[in-house]
């Protein structure tokens, strides 16, 4: 997996999403589309740029609320959803912007592999045991 950080840290347009699923896929960040760009149609763009690399997103797993009981956020998907090889793109509290959230990349046990963000403040916190782990992305190949 080839580290891509974002090019724009902003509370409103920062693209860390960007950065991730380029992260996840190995792609340049020039070649996935800053989808926070397009409004409230985002998620349409996400969902088309997904299934032209040959994913599909599934939808969300709000698993805070479960935080007492899982261990390892692969445990609590295992027979319902994959991983991008190991990996789960989440969603945490903004450590830059307060009130607003992050993407970023973790291992199966819950372990922040990549912060898209230069200064990397989430990377090597396991998010499944702070409790910070707010939404996780389920992305899974087509036809799978």
């Amino acid at each position: 997996m080839r580290l891509v950080y974002q090019s724009i840290v902003d509370p409103d347009y920062g693209d860390c999403e960007r950065a991730c699923i380029a992260t996840l896929f190995d792609l340049e960040l020039e070649d996935v589309p800053n989808f926070i760009l397009f409004g409230r149609d985002w998620g349409l763009e996400y969902q088309r740029f997904l299934n032209s690399i040959g994913y599909v997103f599934q939808g969300s797993a709000g698993l805070q609320r479960h935080k007492d009981t899982i261990n390892k956020v692969g445990d609590y998907l295992n027979g319902f959803y994959e991983s991008v090889n190991g990996y789960y793109k989440v969603s945490v509290p903004s450590k830059t912007f307060p009130g607003q959230t992050h993407a970023v990349i973790i291992d199966e046990s819950g372990l922040v592999v990549h912060d898209p963000n230069p200064n990397e403040a989430w990377k090597g916190i396991n998010v499944v045991e702070t409790g910070e782990l707010v939404v996780v992305n389920i992305i899974e190949k087509i036809g799978e």
